[in-house]
């Protein structure tokens, strides 16, 4: 396998010698069909680390340009990505993490591929520890025997990245998916050569801006934008456009069938992590309790009769609870679990 510069999923370690942009002028902020502002509030929770003028490491692109968003919309200028690493304050925090997919969850509700992954953010900021091990929303973790697994769900964002076999893919973690599969199947596997779509691509590349008028590709993914939607169209004509609004969520992912209960704060008794996350997926307010199956004797002193009422509070714990009466009955599982806010968890 050839050894190129920037491993599969290691982060960077050298040091870029970047120009802080000088913002002339206030960034225009995106707007609704009705001309009035918005600021996306719908980032995945993945790790990608990106620079931004301010000299602040955001955890991925998305969540950098919204976060600009609202300082614009505060009355500040805004700021731009300057690098696709953590700024230069953060370097000494970065190491090589490999590619082990041992998934584990921040306490920021951010899913990292492994433990090394997780300490290089805490070292960016300390407030992020481990709330558990394996996934925090729908994804397939390794087994307990440490045996590599390819992950089989990755967010679907479009941030295009071209790979050392010349193909583009829509985002990183779509890239390293396929290349472990690649690997495992006896092949060199491929790497991340260059963020953007790869050079046979670029004539279907344009500037889109950054106006927020999500539409839903046929493919599932999301796109900011029509414009982004016709630049994938280029590079794959099978994709169009299904419906505009961002896609529905999709829970139906392939969990391998090891039988390594779980219980959830439902509850229930899960086959595995895999099942449950499947359970969060299509209600964010279910979590882990513990390893093993359900005790009903303490699960039913944790019994609260809550009605269906929809009067969403985000809690504490990043999760979004049907009415504050569930969000309650969780607090039973959860020493320490306060609301945090009326309405539905943002980024």
């Amino acid at each position: 396998m050839v050894q190129l510069a920037t491993p599969l999923t290691c982060l960077v370690m050298v040091t870029l010698a970047v120009a802080k942009p000088q913002l002339s002028s206030v960034i225009p902020l995106p707007s609704t069909s009705s001309g009035s502002t918005r600021c996306r509030e719908d980032c995945v929770k993945i790790y990608m680390p990106v620079c931004a003028s301010n000299g602040r490491t955001y955890h991925n692109k998305c969540i950098l340009e919204a976060e600009s968003c609202k300082d614009r919309r505060a009355g500040g200028t805004g700021f731009v990505q300057v690098a696709d690493v953590a700024c230069e304050g953060d370097k000494n925090c970065q190491k090589d993490c490999g590619e082990t997919y041992q998934p584990v969850c921040g306490t920021n509700g951010v899913t990292y591929d492994n433990k090394c992954e997780l300490s290089i953010a805490s070292c960016v900021d300390p407030t992020i520890g481990q709330r558990n091990e394996g996934v925090c929303a729908a994804s397939v973790p390794s087994t307990s025997s440490g045996s590599t697994r390819c992950r089989e769900e990755c967010a679907k964002i479009y941030m295009p990245v071209c790979a050392s076999n010349g193909r583009t893919y829509n985002n990183k973690c779509i890239l390293e998916a396929e290349s472990c599969k690649d690997r495992t199947a006896g092949g060199t596997g491929f790497v991340l050569v260059a963020d953007g779509a790869c050079e046979g691509d670029k004539n279907c590349q344009k500037d889109c801006g950054e106006t927020y008028q999500p539409v839903c590709g046929t493919n599932g993914v999301t796109y900011n934008n029509k414009c982004e939607l016709s630049i994938a169209s280029c590079v794959n004509s099978t994709i169009g456009q299904r419906s505009e609004g961002i896609c529905a969520k999709d829970c139906s992912i392939a969990c391998y069938k090891d039988r390594e209960p779980v219980c959830g704060t439902n509850n229930v008794t899960y086959q595995n992590d895999c099942f449950l996350a499947v359970a969060r997926c299509k209600d964010s307010s279910v979590g882990r309790l513990a390893s093993g199956v359900c005790n009903t004797s303490t699960s039913r002193v944790c019994d609260k009769l809550c009605d269906d009422t929809y009067a969403p509070v985000c809690g504490s714990d990043g999760a979004t609870y049907q009415n504050h009466c569930k969000l309650q009955a969780a607090t039973c599982y959860y020493t320490g679990l306060i609301k945090h806010y009326d309405g539905r968890c943002k980024v």
